[in-house]
C-alpha cells in the first residue's frame, strides 16, 4: 500500500489535463534576443546588401510586433529569420563585390585593348596618306617616326607632314615602341602593330593594323 505522504506529493508534482500528464514546475523558456539589436543589424545590413537587408528589416519589425502582442513563437520564428538575413547579407556584399571587381578589371583590360587597336588602325591610315604624298611608305628603318618629322627625302617637297600629332606616344599602354615593318606580312605594304602585354613579336597577343572588328572580338575573349 502507498503511503499517504507519497501520494499527497505525486498529486502535488503532477496535474492532469486533456493532452495528458505534464510535470507542474513550471519551465522557464529561453530568453529571444533583443529584437532592437536585430533591427540595428537588420539597417547595416540593408546598406551592405539591400535585398536580404529589407528582409531583414522587415523580419525584425515583424519580430517586435509578435512580442508586443504576446507570440513567442511567432517572434522566435521572425527572429531567427531575421538573423540568417542579416548573416547572408554580408557574405553576398562580399560575393557581389568580387564579381565587381572581375568585372571592372576585365573591362579595364578590354579598354586597353580597343585604344591600341584604334592607335594602329590611325597609324595604318597615317602611313597611307604618307604613302600618297610620297609615293611608297616608310621603310622600316625611317619607321612611324617618318610620320611625325620628315626623313631624307629625294624631294623633300612632297612630304606634307606631319601625319599624327608631333606630341603623339610611340609607346603602347605596356610601355613597349610600336611596331612598324615595310612590306608587312601577307603581301601588304606595310604593318603597324603593338608586341601585347609580353612585348615580344609574332605572339598570339599581338594587336596589328591587319586585324579587324572581329579578330578584335576574339582577342579581347582569349585575353580578358
Amino acid at each position: 500500500m502507498i503511503p499517504k505522504s507519497i501520494m499527497e506529493n505525486s498529486v502535488a508534482d503532477t496535474s492532469r489535463s486533456g493532452e495528458g500528464i505534464t510535470l507542474g514546475a513550471s519551465i522557464t523558456p529561453l530568453p529571444l534576443p533583443r529584437v532592437s539589436s536585430y533591427l540595428v543589424w537588420s539597417i547595416l545590413s540593408a546598406c551592405c546588401f539591400p535585398p536580404l537587408g529589407i528582409v531583414a528589416v522587415g523580419f525584425s519589425i515583424a519580430c517586435k510586433r509578435a512580442l508586443s502582442a504576446g507570440h513567442r513563437g511567432s517572434a522566435a520564428k521572425k527572429s531567427k529569420i531575421a538573423f540568417y538575413c542579416n548573416v547572408s547579407s554580408p557574405i553576398g556584399a562580399i560575393i557581389i563585390a568580387l564579381f565587381a571587381l572581375v568585372s571592372i578589371k576585365g573591362g579595364h583590360i578590354t579598354y586597353i585593348h580597343d585604344v591600341v587597336f584604334v592607335y594602329v588602325k590611325m597609324s595604318k591610315n597615317a602611313v597611307e596618306r604618307y604613302t600618297l604624298d610620297v609615293g611608297q611608305p616608310p621603310t622600316t628603318e625611317q619607321g612611324l617616326q617618318a610620320l611625325i618629322a620628315m626623313p631624307d627625302l629625294l624631294n623633300p617637297n612632297v612630304w606634307g607632314g606631319p601625319y599624327i600629332r608631333p606630341d603623339a606616344s610611340l609607346l603602347d599602354p605596356w610601355g613597349n615602341e610600336y611596331r612598324y615593318a615595310s612590306p608587312g606580312r601577307d603581301g601588304r605594304p606595310f604593318d603597324v602593330w603593338s608586341a601585347g602585354r609580353d612585348g615580344i613579336d609574332d605572339t598570339d597577343d599581338d594587336i596589328g593594323s591587319w586585324m579587324d572588328r572581329e579578330m578584335l572580338r576574339n582577342y579581347h575573349k582569349r585575353y580578358r
